[in-house]
């Protein structure tokens, strides 16, 4: 699970995530997840195997505002492409979306990344 850390703010929503990920991955299926204990958070469609969560974490105790990006490779995928498959396409995919969600945070909000 990688973290974007940021000093707290409240100009970064889910709306703005979604709009930063649909503009920087067109061609990738973007779906809002609004049920669960983390909800809501976003899931990109990398491939047919590799999904990729994206969610917001506020810690006003601590005036930090999180991004967690974790990554999902389905049990079919597991078993027919194996363990190195799995951790080669899930880091380049990760670090994919980490990037683009640092590089759209830059351009349209001036929040102070803590990391």
């Amino acid at each position: 699970m990688n973290k974007i850390e940021l000093a707290q703010t409240n100009a970064v929503n889910v709306d703005l995530l979604e709009s930063i990920l649909r503009q920087k991955f067109p061609n990738k299926k973007v779906k809002r997840q609004n049920w669960g204990i983390n909800s809501p958070f976003l899931w990109i469609k990398m491939s047919f195997w590799i999904r990729v969560a994206v969610g917001i974490t506020q810690k006003p105790k601590k005036q930090k505002t999180i991004v967690i990006v974790n990554d999902h490779y389905t049990v079919g995928a597991w078993l027919l492409l194996g363990w190195p498959a799995y951790w080669i396409f899930r880091k380049h995919h990760r670090r994919d979306v980490m990037n683009a969600v640092r590089a759209g945070l830059r351009e349209r909000t001036n929040v102070i990344f803590l990391n």
